[in-house]
């Protein structure tokens, strides 16, 4: 038998205002370092990274991380796969999405975001949603 072969650990890395950066694939990690960045992955259990203000950084792997730094603040980090995480420094903000059986299958139930404020939701602090809430990851 021939199975299709499976990409592990794939890489990338993005420097300069506007940059990005993208990678797929199991344990995929991707960062881009620069105002007005971008990071992305697609993996399971992958990380994504942005620095600078007004970056973004999205993952959309189940068990993945999505993180943004920025001293401006205005930076997104976005985490949309099952059991997923996020954080941000301070006056950046966080998206994520809720999952739950729905019909006997897994599915997105709703999608949140907040702004990291340093009270209600700690600068550099990965938070996930459980039932609409966020909640701190220990």
């Amino acid at each position: 038998h021939s199975f299709p072969s499976r990409r592990y650990c794939d890489l990338s890395s993005a420097t300069g205002d506007s940059s990005a950066s993208s990678a797929t694939g199991y344990s995929s990690a991707s960062s881009a370092t620069g105002g007005g960045s971008a990071s992305l992955t697609t993996g399971i259990k992958s990380a994504s990274s942005a620095t600078g203000g007004g970056s973004a950084s999205l993952t959309t792997g189940w068990e993945s991380k999505s993180s943004v730094e920025t001293e401006k603040g205005g930076a997104v980090a976005i985490a949309i796969g099952k059991d997923s995480m996020a954080k941000g420094s301070l006056n950046s903000f966080l998206v994520l999405a809720d999952w739950k059986v729905i019909e006997n299958e897994q599915q997105i139930d709703g999608v949140y975001s907040t702004k990291v404020d340093g009270k209600k939701i700690k600068a550099d602090t990965f938070y996930k949603v459980v039932a609409g809430v966020f909640m701190e990851v220990k």
